[in-house]
């Protein structure tokens, strides 16, 4: 049977009937507050046997994030390494990486990446050797008496973007360098280590600043209001679509994940993490513009064609999100809603 089989045939596995017999929402984050916040109110979080995450990227967006929120579980013993600047993931792993001998970890996290389409285009092979982790993949193979459970972030980007709401199982047919790169590592994690792991297609993520310490890139709610209220007219594509997903979901799928390893024992699983709408950037600015009382008119709906931004993008990667619904028992956040918890002071609530 081919790996795309398999995963079809467990599909069902995390259909929302299911829902109510796995474990409740488990942390979600305050979005109107700078530092997270999160709930321990429920029995299961402590309940759970101690278990040690090695968390890769920490330094990053997602991953102080991430940090902060399982760093805050009774339960969890964790591991920062730093963001993908920091990491070599071209030479052999081993213990010594972690500054300890014979350490037992149960989970590695692995949200370290170059993730802008144009720095991978510009720099190609440093995009390969950090988002194709062959050391890092071949350390946890090769580990004898603990296998971890390995989460690792991958994109939406492996899609072609010809067509709405790809599924998991759809075929992959990257049109840009960093895609082409996840999608290698995808088929790395599933050649070595087809048991034990969970591939998480991110799309766009959107949130607050980020918690601990800045990130030196522009996020996209900041930059929508930002660009608005300056009452210049803005340009924003109307001919592409993403389904953006706020921060506190992939922080709670990641937590999810971890506290439930056991379930991927003896298979890998690939989940879809987007957003529950299709929307183009323009799209996003209106939503944004209005929630906190901005010039409609300042909004330039333009076509992705009219702009060369020196390496191609696809049209149309907007996920079904379905099946990590069902794993989480809830639905995912609209990005209207997040964007209201986000811009909370800009508008006044």
């Amino acid at each position: 049977m081919r790996p795309d089989e398999k995963t079809r045939s467990r599909a069902a596995k995390f259909s929302r009937s299911d829902a109510q017999m796995m474990m409740p929402h488990p942390l979600r984050l305050d979005l109107t507050k700078r530092y997270s916040v999160f709930n321990h109110s429920s029995t299961a979080l402590n309940t759970k046997p101690r278990r040690t995450v090695l968390l890769l990227g920490a330094t990053g967006y997602l991953g102080q994030f991430v940090q902060l929120a399982l760093g805050s579980v009774p339960s969890i013993l964790l591991i920062n390494k730093g963001g993908s600047r920091d990491l070599d993931f071209t030479k052999p792993w081993d213990d010594d990486n972690l500054g300890k001998d014979d350490i037992v970890v149960d989970v590695v996290v692995n949200c370290a990446a170059v993730s802008q389409p144009g720095e991978c285009a510009k720099d190609p092979e440093r995009a390969r050797l950090v988002n194709v982790p062959r050391g890092l993949v071949e350390w946890i193979a090769r580990r004898k008496n603990n296998k971890p459970l390995l989460i690792h972030l991958s994109t939406d980007h492996v899609y072609e973007g010809t067509r709405s709401f790809y599924k998991e199982t759809d075929e992959v047919n990257p049109v840009n360098h960093y895609g082409a790169t996840k999608v290698e590592a995808e088929r790395l994690i599933r050649s070595l280590y087809p048991c034990r792991h969970v591939i998480l297609r991110s799309s766009i993520i959107i949130g607050p600043q980020a918690p601990i310490t800045p990130v030196n890139r522009p996020l996209l709610l900041q930059f929508i209001q930002t660009a608005l209220a300056s009452g210049k007219p803005t340009s924003f594509f109307d001919d592409e679509w993403r389904c953006p997903v706020s921060v506190h979901d992939v922080v709670d799928v990641i937590t999810a994940c971890t506290l439930r390893a056991e379930e991927f024992e003896h298979a890998g699983e690939t989940f879809n993490l987007g957003g529950p709408e299709r929307l183009s950037r323009a799209d996003m600015a209106e939503i944004v513009s209005d929630l906190c009382g901005l010039d409609r008119s300042l909004i330039q709906r333009v076509s992705a064609l009219t702009v060369n931004r020196g390496v191609k993008s696809p049209t149309d990667i907007s996920m079904d999100s379905s099946k990590i619904e069902g794993f989480l028992g809830r639905r995912l956040t609209s990005f209207k809603e997040t964007a209201r918890r986000c811009l909370s002071e800009r508008i006044g609530t």
